[in-house]
């Protein structure tokens, strides 16, 4: 994913920006553009780049002729409507997408954004401050506001946590900045219950947005409906799976749900594993056509891995291997990896893949930790990368997408740093971390 930072102040109140911790999330390109939005006001904008589509690198911030800015880090994935001068192209990067759509006034183009995003936009003509996460808040946006300041940033140092807080992701924001006085409005997504929605920032509240996937909270009446007695019947049953499941698809209702949902796993995969740029990390630079791994998968053996894997396998060329990162953390000193319980599902669905999909090379990529690197490596740059979370889960999560991320392992028994610049964990699609 890319890194992005605002920093709008006035009375020379300016924060320094995070360069270190924005380019360790876009190693590819990063800016910083300083300017004098009006007499009262300046800004800071910064941005890292992560090269995961398009056919050139597009560097942050983005700036329009008339001045506007922005600076994205997400994926669109929809094309419902997109805009004629951009619709079913997949070459194009879809920050100009997003930047044409918003010069242009249209701000409820969010409202057909299916994929994980977190934005800030700065409209030159009015004036005004946008920016917001996607609508199930999968990209992380932190802020800070006073009336001297307001802090935007991907990143934050974890010291950080008493100033920046996470962005809710309950709709789109806007920032008048044409006086001193500054005031927030939300514009809320319509399934949003309003008095639900928590900030310590306070805004206030205008015209709903509704997206088109997830509609109005009145559209959850489901939510607290009671089963009927034949659907609960249907879970009252002694048979195994390999009864029970073809009696659900034999119901339509069931079997819609399936096949929607296959479709949509189908279509997300589909969307990252095709519009990445076709060559792997060592052969970027020499800009050469290649045939190594590009796609890598996190791969622990469960159901969820094993289905991205075989879908994955769909839409990578048959000549082209796909790198299976499976890691693997020392319990104790004595660091006996393969007991691991992750270690032993990954190599016997390992076997289930090759049977499978027998054409396809399979690189079972072992990623062994110490206790010692996993403790370093914390230290220095996961609690970093996952802030502002900070569970038990989060740090778990975050340290096995962490090492995944690196490539580096075992591959039959040799040393082994993975080309992949794109993987894929369960039903999420990554970057890189």
């Amino acid at each position: 994913m890319c890194g992005i930072f605002c920093n709008i102040y006035r009375d020379n109140v300016q924060v320094k920006c995070y360069h270190q911790l924005l380019k360790n999330r876009g190693p590819d390109a990063f800016n910083v553009t300083e300017i004098s939005l009006d007499d009262n006001w300046k800004g800071s904008f910064a941005g890292s780049t992560l090269w995961t589509q398009g056919l050139n690198i597009k560097s942050q911030p983005l700036i329009h002729p008339n001045g506007s800015i922005l600076l994205w880090n997400g994926d669109k994935y929809s094309d419902l409507n997109a805009s004629s001068n951009f619709k079913n192209n997949i070459t194009e990067n879809d920050s100009e997408e997003v930047l044409y759509n918003l010069v242009n006034g249209n701000i409820s183009y969010f409202e057909q954004i299916t994929g994980p995003y977190a934005f800030i936009f700065y409209n030159s003509e009015k004036n005004e401050l946008w920016f917001g996460r996607d609508v199930l808040g999968r990209h992380s946006l932190l802020w800070h506001v006073s009336q001297k300041s307001i802090i935007l940033s991907s990143v934050a140092e974890p010291k950080s946590c008493n100033i920046l807080k996470e962005v809710p992701s309950c709709g789109i924001f806007k920032i008048s900045l044409t006086t001193c006085d500054i005031s927030i409005d939300l514009f809320p997504w319509s399934h949003m219950i309003p008095k639900e929605i928590t900030s310590d920032v306070p805004f206030f509240v205008k015209d709903l947005l509704y997206h088109n996937i997830l509609g109005k909270s009145t559209d959850y009446y489901w939510t607290i409906m009671k089963p009927s007695e034949n659907e609960s019947a249907l879970l009252n049953f002694a048979e195994g799976p390999e009864v029970v499941f073809p009696q659900f698809l034999e119901i339509p209702y069931y079997l819609n749900t399936v096949n929607k949902l296959k479709d949509l796993l189908f279509k997300s995969v589909k969307r990252r594993v095709i519009t990445k740029p076709d060559f792997c990390k060592d052969c970027l630079l020499k800009n050469i056509d290649c045939k190594h791994a590009k796609i890598g998968i996190l791969f622990s053996g469960g159901l969820d891995s094993a289905i991205i894997a075989l879908i994955t396998d769909n839409f990578v060329p048959e000549d082209e291997p796909i790198d299976l990162f499976n890691v693997s953390f020392a319990r104790d000193q004595e660091q006996k990896y393969d007991i691991v319980p992750d270690r032993k599902t990954g190599k016997r669905t390992l076997q289930e893949l090759r049977l499978l999909c027998p054409k396809r090379c399979w690189n079972f990529v072992e990623i062994n930790v110490t206790q010692e690197e996993l403790k370093d490596e914390r230290h220095k740059h996961i609690i970093n990368l996952i802030y502002p979370l900070s569970s038990i889960l989060d740090d778990s999560l975050g340290c096995a997408i962490w090492f995944a991320a690196r490539g580096k392992g075992l591959l039959n028994e040799k040393l082994y740093t993975s080309p992949t610049r794109v993987f894929t964990l369960g039903s999420i699609i990554g970057n890189g971390s």
